[in-house]
Protein backbone atom coordinates (compact mmCIF):
# COMPACT_ATOMS: atom_id res chain seq x y z
CA UNK A 1 0.00 0.00 0.00
CA UNK A 2 1.32 3.64 -0.66
CA UNK A 3 2.64 5.25 2.01
CA UNK A 4 0.28 8.38 1.39
CA UNK A 5 -3.12 6.42 1.60
CA UNK A 6 -1.61 4.16 4.54
CA UNK A 7 -0.82 7.60 6.42
CA UNK A 8 -3.95 8.95 5.34
CA UNK A 9 -6.46 5.96 6.81
CA UNK A 10 -4.35 6.06 10.34
CA UNK A 11 -4.89 10.10 10.65
CA UNK A 12 -8.72 9.48 9.82
CA UNK A 13 -8.95 6.39 11.92
CA UNK A 14 -6.97 8.90 14.60
CA UNK A 15 -9.58 11.33 13.97
CA UNK A 16 -12.50 9.36 14.37
CA UNK A 17 -11.07 8.20 17.95
CA UNK A 18 -10.41 11.62 19.04
CA UNK A 19 -13.71 13.01 17.77
CA UNK A 20 -15.79 9.96 19.45
CA UNK A 21 -13.52 10.48 22.96
CA UNK A 22 -14.89 13.94 23.01
CA UNK A 23 -18.56 13.85 21.58
CA UNK A 24 -18.53 11.12 24.82
CA UNK A 25 -16.85 13.13 27.39
CA UNK A 26 -18.58 16.77 26.52
CA UNK A 27 -20.00 16.81 29.85
CA UNK A 28 -24.22 17.27 29.82
CA UNK A 29 -25.98 19.61 31.97
CA UNK A 30 -28.03 19.96 34.76
CA UNK A 31 -30.86 22.71 34.87
CA UNK A 32 -33.70 23.49 36.95
CA UNK A 33 -37.04 23.91 35.06
CA UNK A 34 -39.80 25.72 37.08
CA UNK A 35 -42.87 25.46 35.08
CA UNK A 36 -45.89 27.18 37.15
CA UNK A 37 -43.99 26.63 40.70
CA UNK A 38 -43.61 22.88 40.28
CA UNK A 39 -39.45 22.28 39.87
CA UNK A 40 -37.90 19.28 37.86
CA UNK A 41 -34.15 18.69 37.12
CA UNK A 42 -33.77 18.37 33.12
CA UNK A 43 -29.95 16.43 31.84
CA UNK A 44 -29.61 17.71 28.39
CA UNK A 45 -26.51 18.59 26.21
CA UNK A 46 -28.95 21.51 24.86
CA UNK A 47 -26.66 24.77 25.30
CA UNK A 48 -29.78 27.28 24.96
CA UNK A 49 -32.65 27.65 26.74
CA UNK A 50 -35.06 26.56 23.91
CA UNK A 51 -32.93 23.34 23.51
CA UNK A 52 -33.49 22.81 27.09
CA UNK A 53 -37.16 23.03 26.76
CA UNK A 54 -37.13 20.87 23.96
CA UNK A 55 -35.11 18.43 25.68
CA UNK A 56 -38.02 18.18 28.57
CA UNK A 57 -40.89 18.04 25.94
CA UNK A 58 -42.24 21.08 26.68
CA UNK A 59 -43.53 24.15 23.54
CA UNK A 60 -43.62 27.72 24.90
CA UNK A 61 -46.61 29.24 23.83
CA UNK A 62 -47.22 32.44 22.69
CA UNK A 63 -48.67 34.18 25.89
CA UNK A 64 -45.78 32.24 28.22
CA UNK A 65 -43.32 34.20 29.73
CA UNK A 66 -40.02 32.49 30.01
CA UNK A 67 -37.16 33.64 31.61
CA UNK A 68 -34.29 33.75 30.44
CA UNK A 69 -35.35 34.33 26.96
CA UNK A 70 -35.25 31.04 24.58
CA UNK A 71 -31.94 31.89 22.62
CA UNK A 72 -30.02 32.65 26.06
CA UNK A 73 -27.27 30.11 26.19
CA UNK A 74 -27.63 28.13 29.49
CA UNK A 75 -25.30 26.73 31.79
CA UNK A 76 -24.84 23.67 33.97
CA UNK A 77 -26.87 24.49 36.99
CA UNK A 78 -28.88 27.07 35.33
CA UNK A 79 -32.54 27.74 35.53
CA UNK A 80 -35.23 28.39 33.59
CA UNK A 81 -38.67 29.47 34.65
CA UNK A 82 -42.18 29.19 32.15
CA UNK A 83 -45.42 30.67 33.46
CA UNK A 84 -48.13 29.48 31.50
CA UNK A 85 -50.49 31.86 29.68
CA UNK A 86 -53.89 31.45 31.03
CA UNK A 87 -56.86 33.12 29.24
CA UNK A 88 -59.74 34.41 31.21
CA UNK A 89 -63.39 35.49 30.42
CA UNK A 90 -64.11 38.44 33.16
CA UNK A 91 -67.13 40.73 33.46
CA UNK A 92 -66.27 44.15 35.13
CA UNK A 93 -68.94 46.33 35.37
CA UNK A 94 -71.36 44.65 33.03
CA UNK A 95 -68.27 44.18 30.22
CA UNK A 96 -67.56 41.01 29.68
CA UNK A 97 -63.79 40.78 28.00
CA UNK A 98 -61.01 38.39 27.37
CA UNK A 99 -57.53 38.58 28.84
CA UNK A 100 -54.22 36.56 29.59
CA UNK A 101 -52.27 36.49 32.51
CA UNK A 102 -49.52 34.43 33.84
CA UNK A 103 -50.65 33.78 37.42
CA UNK A 104 -51.13 30.61 39.20
CA UNK A 105 -53.97 32.09 41.78
CA UNK A 106 -56.83 34.14 41.46
CA UNK A 107 -55.11 36.57 43.51
CA UNK A 108 -52.56 37.12 41.52
CA UNK A 109 -54.35 37.54 38.35
CA UNK A 110 -55.87 40.44 39.74
CA UNK A 111 -52.82 41.48 40.84
CA UNK A 112 -51.78 41.57 37.42
CA UNK A 113 -54.54 42.89 35.80
CA UNK A 114 -54.17 45.95 38.55
CA UNK A 115 -57.06 45.23 40.31
CA UNK A 116 -57.83 45.44 44.16
CA UNK A 117 -58.91 41.98 45.68
CA UNK A 118 -61.41 44.00 47.96
CA UNK A 119 -63.40 45.29 44.96
CA UNK A 120 -64.49 41.87 43.50
CA UNK A 121 -67.05 39.08 43.80
CA UNK A 122 -66.34 36.07 43.23
CA UNK A 123 -69.29 33.80 41.57
CA UNK A 124 -68.73 30.11 41.50
CA UNK A 125 -68.77 28.86 37.84
CA UNK A 126 -72.16 27.52 36.65
CA UNK A 127 -73.03 23.75 36.33
CA UNK A 128 -71.82 22.72 33.09
CA UNK A 129 -69.77 26.15 31.71
CA UNK A 130 -67.48 25.70 29.60
CA UNK A 131 -65.79 28.95 30.27
CA UNK A 132 -64.62 27.94 33.53
CA UNK A 133 -61.66 26.59 34.33
CA UNK A 134 -59.01 27.08 37.23
CA UNK A 135 -55.99 29.01 36.51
Amino acid sequence: MRRSIKFGLYGAVLAGLVGGTVAWAEPGRTVALRVDGEVQKVHTSATTVRGVLASAGITAGDHDLVAPELSATIGNGGEVVVRRGHELHLTVNGKAKDVWVNATSVDEALAQLGYDRRNFVSVPARSGSRRASPI
